[in-house]
C-alpha cells in the first residue's frame, strides 16, 4: 500500500506474514520498481524456530548533534560494521532502537526560522504563526535528514537484514522536546515543528501515518504511539512513547500508562506462565546518577531571564559559543535536567511506574528489566528489595537497568563523567526498594564513556551470579555491551561487559522458588565471592549477640557495607 507522497516520492508499505517452522530458517526477498531505473536489490533475514528464544541487539543515539564530532569519529559506521559482523555469527532476529535514530538538531539553522528565533519578547514569540514558508522548509529538512541518514551504507544494510522496532526520543524531533516551558511547547511554531517530525517519524520508523498507526502498526494511544511487542515466545517488550505528550510536569499521561499496563497484563496472562521477561524501553534511564546541578537555581535564573532583557543580553554575551544559553534564550542545561526521571516534577510518576511493574512481576512471576539510552555512556543499574534479598532469582523487586548509548554520538567530557561517578549513590527513597548503579567496569567504575551497543542473548544453561557466586537456573537474559576501544576515529577493537537478568522464581512459581532457595541456602552462606559469605564468617568469630547484631546491621545497611567487609 502507498502510505504517503512527498516531493515526487511514494512511501510504500508491504506486509509479509511468515509461519515459523520447527527449525530456524531464512527469508529472502527482492525489492525493485516495475520500470524503475534502480537495480533490483536482494536481501535476507534470519527466522527463528517457532519456540526458539530470540537473539537481538539494542542501541540508541545513532547520529551526531553537530558536525565536529561526526568528523572526529568518522561517522557512525564503526560499531555498525561490528554489529553486522556479529550478525553473520549470532544470526540476530531483531534490532531495537531506543530513540535518537536521527538527530534533527540542525533544524534551527533553517533560514525561515531565524526571524522567529530573533524575537526577544516571549509572549510575542509564542503568538507567532507557523507559516507556509516554515512548513515547506521544515518538511524538506526532515525528509532529507531521513533519506541521507537511513542511506548510510552499513546502517542501511542492517535495516535490510535485521527486522527492527523503534521508539523515539527528543532528537528525533529536536533536542529537549517536551521539557521546555509551556509558552514554547504550546506555541504555534513548536506545534508545527512537532507535527512535521511526527509525520516523518511514523513514515520512516513505524511505516504508518498518524491516522492509521494504531490499525496497521498496533500502536496504543490517541495522541501517542506506545508499543507492546513480543520478542519470541518468552519475552514481551513494553515501549512507552515518552515524547508525544510529554510536558515539564509529566512524561506520559496517566491514561497512557494505564493502556500500557493493561496490555502488558493481558499479554502476560495469555502467556500462561511461558513469558519470563518483561522489558521496558524508557529512552531516558530510570536508574541513573543525579546530575549534580541545582534545579531550583536554574529555574530561578530562567524566570529572571524571561522577565529581564538586560539579564538575557548579559548571559548571551557571557556564554558566547559555549552553549550555556540555547537558541530560545533559555538555560541550556535545564531541559536536560527536566528530561531525567530524577527531576522533582517526575519523582512521583517514577515511583508509580516502578510500583506498577513490581505488581506485574509478583503477579505473573516475570522478570522486569529496563532498557535505556540517551546519556551517551554504557552502564548498568538496578532496583532491588531493601533490605536486600541474597538471591536475585527470588526477588521480584530486582529490576536491572541496562543503558546502551551511543552507537553513533560521542561520549560526555571526562569532567562530567567524574561528577556523575562521584554523585552516584544508592537510594532508598521508596522505602522497601533500593536503586543504585552497578560497578560493572574495570576500577569499580559505574559508567563507561565510549560508544557501544548491546547484544541480548538467552541463557539456556545454568550460570553463576557474579554478585553472589550462586548458580542461577536457565532462562536468564545476558545483556552484553560491546564497547568501542581506542581514540576517536582510530578504533582499536571491542571490549565487552555482561550482566544477566535472571528469571524470577516467585509468585505463581513460589513452590519452585522455595525449593531453589532451600537447595542453595548452604552454598549462599559460604560463597566466598558474595557478601553473605563474609558476613557469616565474621559473625561466627564474634560473641553470639554481637555477631547477630553485626549480621543484622549488614543486612540493613546493604551491599555497600558487605563490600567493605569483603575488603577487610
Amino acid at each position: 500500500m502507498v502510505l504517503d507522497e512527498f516531493m515526487g516520492y511514494k512511501f510504500w508499505r508491504f506486509d509479509i506474514k511468515v509461519v515459523l517452522g520447527e527449525q530456524p530458517g531464512v527469508l529472502s526477498y527482492l525489492v525493485g520498481l516495475v520500470g524503475g531505473q534502480a537495480p533490483i536489490a536482494s536481501h535476507s533475514i534470519c527466522l527463528p524456530a517457532r519456540q526458539e528464544h530470540w537473539r537481538w541487539v539494542f542501541y540508541s543515539c545513532n547520529g551526531f548533534h553537530e558536525d565536529a564530532p561526526q568528523v572526529k569519529y568518522g561517522g557512525i559506521s564503526n560499531l555498525w560494521r561490528d554489529l553486522m559482523q556479529r550478525h553473520t555469527q549470532a544470526r540476530y532476529h531483531l534490532q531495537v532502537g531506543g530513540g535518537d535514530q536521527i538527530y534533527a538538531d540542525r533544524l534551527f539553522h533553517a533560514p525561515s526560522l531565524q526571524p522567529w528565533l530573533k524575537i526577544d519578547n516571549h509572549e510575542v514569540r509564542a503568538r507567532e504563526p507557523f507559516t507556509p514558508g516554515m512548513l515547506a522548509e521544515v518538511e524538506q529538512f526532515y525528509f532529507g535528514s531521513y533519506m541521507a541518514h537511513f542511506a548510510e551504507p552499513v546502517f542501511a544494510a542492517a535495516l535490510a537484514a535485521i527486522p527492527f522496532t523503534f521508539s523515539w526520543d527528543d532528537h528525533d524531533i529536536f533536542d529537549g522536546w517536551g521539557s521546555y516551558p509551556d509558552y514554547l511547547q504550546r506555541s504555534a511554531v513548536f506545534q508545527g515543528l512537532f507535527a512535521v517530525a511526527r509525520r516523518f517519524y511514523l513514515l520512516f520508523q513505524q511505516h504508518a501515518r498518524y491516522d492509521n498507526a494504531s490499525t496497521i502498526s498496533a500502536t496504543l494511544g490517541e495522541y501517542s504511539y506506545h508499543q507492546v511487542r513480543s520478542i519470541g515466545p518468552n519475552v514481551v517488550l513494553l515501549s512507552p512513547d515518552t515524547r508525544s505528550e510529554r510536558t515539564i510536569n509529566q512524561v506520559v499521561p496517566a491514561p497512557g500508562w494505564q493502556l500500557l499496563f493493561d496490555e502488558a497484563a493481558r499479554r502476560l496472562a495469555a502467556g500462561r506462565g511461558c513469558i519470563q521477561h518483561l522489558l521496558v524501553l524508557l529512552p531516558v534511564p530510570i536508574v541513573y546518577p543525579k546530575i549534580p546541578v541545582s534545579e531550583s537555581l536554574l529555574a530561578s535564573l530562567q524566570g529572571g531571564m524571561r522577565n529581564s532583557k538586560a539579564l538575557r543580553d548579559a548571559l548571551a554575551k557571557i556564554s558566547g559559543d559555549s552553549g550555556a544559553v540555547n537558541v530560545f534564550g533559555e538555560p541550556d542545561i535545564l531541559d536536560d535536567l527536566q528530561d531525567h526521571w530524577s527531576a522533582a516534577e517526575h519523582v512521583q510518576e517514577r515511583q508509580m511506574v516502578v510500583r506498577r511493574l513490581q505488581a506485574l512481576a509478583e503477579q505473573h512471576s516475570v522478570r522486569v528489566t529496563f532498557l535505556s539510552g540517551d546519556v551517551h555512556v554504557g552502564a548498568y543499574g538496578c532496583f532491588q528489595a531493601h533490605p536486600k534479598q541474597y538471591l536475585r532469582v527470588v526477588d521480584p523487586k530486582f529490576m536491572m537497568q541496562v543503558i546502551s548509548s551511543a552507537i553513533g554520538n560521542e561520549p560526555p567530557p571526562g569532567g562530567v563523567i567524574t561528577a556523575l561517578e562521584t554523585s552516584s549513590m544508592a537510594s532508598t527513597t521508596m522505602g522497601d526498594t533500593l536503586d543504585k548503579m552497578i560497578k560493572a567496569f574495570p576500577g569499580k567504575k559505574k559508567l563507561r564513556p565510549a560508544r557501544n551497543y548491546c547484544e541480548v542473548v538467552p541463557l539456556h544453561a545454568p550460570h553463576t551470579c557474579e554478585a553472589s557466586g550462586v548458580l542461577q537456573p536457565p532462562g536468564g537474559l545476558a545483556f552484553t555491551l560491546r564497547i568501542e576501544h581506542g581514540p576517536p576515529g582510530q578504533p582499536a577493537g571491542i571490549e565487552t561487559c555482561t550482566q544477566v537478568a535472571p528469571v524470577l522464581l516467585a509468585g505463581p512459581r513460589s513452590a519452585e522458588a522455595a525449593q531453589y532457595s532451600s537447595a542453595h541456602q548452604g552454598r549462599a552462606s559460604s560463597a566466598s565471592s558474595g557478601s553473605a559469605g563474609v558476613m557469616g564468617q565474621i559473625g561466627s568469630l564474634l560473641p553470639g549477640e554481637t555477631g547477630q547484631q553485626l549480621q543484622a546491621g549488614v543486612k540493613t545497611m546493604g551491599h555497600k557495607l558487605a563490600n567493605f567487609l569483603a575488603r577487610v
